[in-house]
């Protein structure tokens, strides 16, 4: 058949291939077969063949590898050639020794070995329509087996059907979840979830059914003829037992399996190992597509009930800490509790542990098997501690560069532990110190440092403490902006503008300040000011930074309306004067200019401190008495020119 990988012989039990002599694989218990379509349009499926074998002696049979797949059409015709498929041994894995029942424990000496084969083949639609039968058969069962005739005579075949696909296209087959356990117990009610999975999400149907036997018959090592399809017979049972009732015993002792989900309930009876039959119908719009027919061995046994929680502890009197010993003689899980009513750090889920008490006190130690579950034991256990240990510890500082980190030893000990009598410290950069008490330390750079100190006392306890919680940071010193000076008129405010990021500031000045303390205050002074700023970062390291105010004072004049010039020292010279008297200290330029009645300039100066005595200009005489027209023009210091300002003056004698 065109696509087939590798045809092969069918239903070969032992090795008879290249003259080997045969190798009968007794110690058979169990198998399944199934197969998931992965390519839909080339038709490729992948197959796969779960063997479970008898590991309990080193002696029973080998799984084969590879494995032999026959594949037949309805006709029962071998499309695969005369070689045969193989199925590769993928991996082998020794299964836990479960009941799946927490209190009842299996004896040791039950061994199941499970074999992964798989193989992606073609199987593409038969001409004329139709479905492949895949077919795997061997020989023979464990002969310890109770409830059949002749277990070791007796073979096994799985075979699962694809059906045409015009009645299910690229279909996938069911497969069971999980192994059943490999040791039910006596007496004891089985529950089990023997559910499957489907990859279309078809309906699935559960029931007990027959294993079926293997056709194979080997005779002086010939290999037998693959073809036609082999009769699989139903594997017939002793008195006492069936398919439908394969583990013995009567009403509700019986095994029986619920149709919808799986679930496997009973309560054996007898002891000893059964062959199982499980099958899981697909069905889809009322049609059957195929069966999932699994067989299996249960061994009934007696199960250890025996669940004791049990431990013993050593202690290290230099540190006091315990090592608590797990004796307990079953359990999976477990729940320490130290008994430390301050800490929620004090319980351990570990099978071993151990805890160390920092303090002296009496501590009740709770120690749980199988916590939270239905099958649970407990063990509490009074222990004193009297002594404190041997605990190392210090103190230090983080600093900005260039500032000094200092250290001092706070560890302390018992008399258990002994006297402290030697200290080695580790600074993190390459430096170290002997002694109780190092000298203060200074880094030449920024990061984080790991700190060291090791103590050991006169009784040879030591203890460390190191990286973690003794970190010493050195931040870099940071810089910081006040702002770009700035000139306002007397009378008014500026905020203050410095760079931001900080976490605190302080200006100094304060009194011209809205708010010293602010990122920004406003500033008004009424004289030119530095301002201070001294500000410090998150990690507390400082910066300072000074920014000018310059206040500007405008020009204002005062004239006055009359003035004597005759020599007697009141009001003999005519002045213009600064309002404020700051004597021209907001003005730049200056210019006055007197005229007579007649246009006549009799006098002029460019200082405002030079006022007119009421002499000419040009001959020095006296001028007469009269009313005189005054002429005030200038620049202020900010630039703003001056617009002329008139007004008269009165020459009086």
């Amino acid at each position: 058949m065109a696509g087939l990988y590798r045809p092969i012989i069918v239903c070969l039990v032992y090795w008879v291939l290249m003259g080997a002599q045969p190798a009968f694989g007794t110690h058979v218990i169990g198998g399944e077969l199934y197969y998931e379509c992965v390519d839909p349009n080339n038709h490729f499926y992948r197959i796969t063949l779960l063997l479970y074998r008898d590991c309990t002696n080193s002696s029973n049979a080998e799984f084969d590898d590879p494995a032999y797949l026959g594949i037949y059409d309805d006709a029962g015709n071998l499309i695969n050639g005369p070689i045969g498929t193989d199925l590769p041994l993928i991996s082998r894995d020794t299964l836990p020794n479960e009941t799946y029942q927490l209190c009842l424990f299996s004896p040791p000496n039950v061994c199941v070995e499970e074999g992964l084969y798989e193989q992606t083949i073609q199987m593409p639609p038969l001409p004329g329509g139709g479905s492949y039968t895949l077919v795997f058969q061997r020989c023979c069962r464990n002969d310890d087996i109770v409830n059949i005739p002749n277990p070791l005579g007796t073979g096994a075949s799985w075979e699962i059907q694809v059906p045409d696909p015009s009645v299910a296209d690229c279909n996938s087959s069911a497969s069971y979840n999980i192994f059943p356990p490999t040791i039910i117990c006596l007496n004891e009610e089985i529950v089990f979830d023997h559910s499957a999975s489907d990859p279309d999400g078809d309906s699935l149907a559960y029931k007990l059914c027959n294993p079926h036997l293997s056709s194979l018959v080997v005779v002086d090592g010939s290999v037998p003829s693959p073809d036609p399809k082999p009769n699989f017979g139903n594997v017939p049972y002793n008195s006492g037992f069936s398919f439908q009732n394969p583990l013995g015993g009567t009403g509700p002792t019986q095994l029986q399996i619920d149709p919808v989900t799986g679930a496997l309930s009973g309560r054996p009876q007898f002891p000893g190992q059964f062959v199982v039959g499980i099958c899981v119908e697909e069905w889809r719009d009322g049609q059957l597509l195929t069966t999932n027919r699994r067989d299996f061995q249960f061994n009934v046994a007696l199960c250890d009930t025996d669940l004791t929680a049990v431990f013993d502890w050593s202690m290290d009197t230099c540190s006091n800490t315990l090592t608590f010993t797990n004796e307990s003689t079953r359990g999976t899980t477990y729940f320490w509790d130290f008994g430390v009513d301050t800490s929620t750090m004090d319980t351990s889920s570990a099978e071993h542990t151990s805890y160390q008490f920092k303090e002296i006190g009496t501590y009740n130690v709770l120690f749980i098997v199988n916590p939270a579950t239905k099958c649970v034991d407990t063990m509490q256990q009074t222990i004193v501690i009297s002594d404190p240990p041997l605990i190392v510890d210090f103190t230090f500082n983080d600093v900005c560069l260039g500032d000094t980190t200092f250290f001092a030893d706070s560890s302390s000990s018992g008399s258990g532990s002994g006297s402290i009598n030697s200290w080695y410290w580790e600074y993190g950069d390459g430096t170290t110190h002997n002694g109780p008490n190092p000298p203060s330390h200074v880094y030449e750079d920024t990061g984080s440092y790991p700190l060291l100190l090791a103590i050991t006392t006169d009784r040879a306890c030591t203890d460390t403490a190191r990286g973690g919680g003794f970190l010493v940071n050195v931040f870099p010193i940071p810089t910081v902006d006040a702002g770009s000076d700035q000139t306002i008129m007397i009378g008014d405010s500026i905020l203050l503008m410095p760079s931001s990021g900080f976490a605190s500031y302080l200006w100094d000045p304060a009194e011209s300040l809205s708010d010293s303390s602010l990122e920004s205050p406003y500033a008004s002074p009424t004289v030119t000011t530095s301002y201070n700023l001294n500000a410090l970062d998150h990690n507390n390291c400082p910066a300072s930074d000074q920014v000018s105010i310059e206040v500007l004072v405008p020009a204002t004049i005062d004239v006055p309306t009359a003035f004597t010039p005759n020599n007697d020292a009141l009001n003999d010279i005519f002045f213009v004067y600064d309002l404020l008297g700051f004597q021209g200290a907001g003005l730049s330029e200056f210019d006055l200019k007197i005229f007579n009645r007649w246009g006549e300039l009799v006098f002029e100066s460019d200082n405002i401190n030079t006022g007119w005595d009421g002499n000419h200009i040009r001959n020095g005489k006296p001028s007469d008495i009269g009313v005189y027209v005054w002429m005030v023009s200038g620049t202020k210091v900010t630039g703003e020119k001056i617009d002329p300002i008139y007004g008269n003056v009165s020459l009086i004698r």
